[in-house]
């Protein structure tokens, strides 16, 4: 025997990795064709990895809708922090007492300097090598188990307001600093900001310099333009991380407002879905030949309708 990890258990590992890199986040849909494709497994590991997931507290798996990884509430979120830290001071005090007996602790030291220096985008990899170092250095496999499974609710979960209060639903904002955005992105920074509407149009600015601002509307309208084509192309609202270079614009990273998740993009088209005893004419097994004549037929009957 070896010690692989079965089908299911590789797409756990994947999924809980993934979140600790900031590559999933809460709220976001696993699609199975795209899990099977990602990982090289069947559908049967895959959904029985996505049940252990479900059982571990990572994902929600909602009938018809498929597997969507967990989002937090504010209560939840405390009681994860809470248990976290009782975790976490533990598996600093098994560290400090290997260290005492002898143990090796340069792993660990190198892991807390790589996260001292790591940019915003590398900060969740370096944490993860961060914990992970600590718990080998501690020797705990149930400490190494279970972190993972509690802090992966935490890294990525960004419980807040997609927009401050009062601005409309569709403006996006655009806040900028010179140099490195750590601080930005961390909240310990403030820097320009800009709120721009659909058309591209700078509908609101807040400057800390209003003699030398950091952008042009110009720049502020490219942005705002590519945050609205990322959202576009994971039909969900996002939040991106850019750069401005030579006169470039360059994406750095784009992920969802989590909070945005489940709620209709207010820059898509409206959809409305109606059931019109379609399942009452076409019962049971339906063809692909009878699918198409119904698909046109239904197509001509709906737009002619709507034309009158």
């Amino acid at each position: 025997m070896n010690g692989a990890p079965s089908g299911p258990e590789t797409l756990v590992r994947e999924v809980l990795q993934g979140l600790a890199e900031g590559r999933y986040v809460p709220g976001q849909r696993l699609v199975e064709p795209d899990l099977m494709a990602r990982s090289g497994l069947g559908r049967s590991s895959v959904r029985e990895g996505l049940g252990r997931l479900a059982a571990l507290g990572v994902v929600d798996l909602v009938p018809h809708r498929g597997a969507t990884i967990r989002l937090l509430t504010r209560r939840a979120a405390r009681d994860v922090l809470r248990v976290t830290e009782r975790l976490l001071g533990l598996a600093a005090r098994q560290a400090a007492e290997a260290v005492a007996a002898g143990a090796d602790a340069a792993p660990l030291a190198q892991a807390a300097a790589e996260y001292d220096g790591a940019t915003a985008a590398d900060r969740p990899r370096a944490r993860a090598r961060f914990y992970r170092a600590l718990t080998a250095l501690g020797g705990n496999a149930e400490l190494d188990r279970l972190l993972p499974s509690l802090q992966v609710h935490l890294i990525r979960a960004q419980l807040r307001d997609a927009r401050p209060a009062g601005m409309g639903a569709r403006t996006a904002v655009v806040a900028a600093v010179r140099g490195v955005a750590a601080g930005l992105v961390g909240g310990t920074e403030s820097g320009d900001t800009w709120q721009v509407d659909r058309e591209g149009r700078v509908v609101a600015r807040t400057l800390l310099d209003p003699a030398r601002p950091i952008l042009d509307d110009a720049a502020v309208a490219e942005v705002a333009a590519l945050a609205r084509r990322c959202a576009a192309a994971f039909a969900m609202p996002q939040d991106i991380e850019w750069a401005r270079a030579g006169g470039r614009l360059y994406l750095l990273q784009s992920r969802p407002i989590t909070t945005l998740a489940d709620r209709p993009d207010p820059d898509g088209v409206t959809t409305l879905w109606d059931n019109s005893n379609i399942i009452e004419s076409y019962g049971g097994m339906t063809t692909p030949l009878t699918y198409s004549f119904a698909r046109r037929a239904y197509q001509a009957v709906y737009q002619e309708l709507v034309r009158i």
